[in-house]
């Protein structure tokens, strides 16, 4: 059996290193490569009046696709239609898309 004693001696010695010493932090990695935007950077532009026109269509293709299973969103899907007769849930979603990624494309 172990006594106080020996657990005492088996314990490593303090640190030598002067109490006011830190580890180098490790070098900082860019987290954009020159001339090399993010996807986020790349594509979310929310001051741009082309990306908002881009989301909004793509939303309304999003409440007209799930209009069909939701009943409480047919409203909606109505007023929708009103504003874009006889578009359908896939074209409105990939208008949105392609604004999103022509506004991306640009620079």
């Amino acid at each position: 059996m172990l006594d106080a004693d020996a657990i005492k001696d088996a314990q490593p010695p303090e640190d030598s290193r002067p109490k006011d010493w830190a580890p180098e932090p490790p070098p900082a990695k860019p987290d954009v490569v020159a001339g090399q935007q993010t996807l986020i950077q790349k594509y979310f532009k929310p001051k741009s009046l082309t990306w908002w026109a881009s989301v909004i269509l793509l939303a309304a293709g999003v409440v007209l696709a799930l209009s069909a299973n939701i009943p409480t969103l047919a409203p909606v899907a109505d007023l929708i239609l009103a504003f874009y007769p006889g578009a359908s849930a896939g074209m409105l979603i990939n208008l949105g898309l392609m604004g999103i990624g022509l506004r991306g494309a640009h620079r």
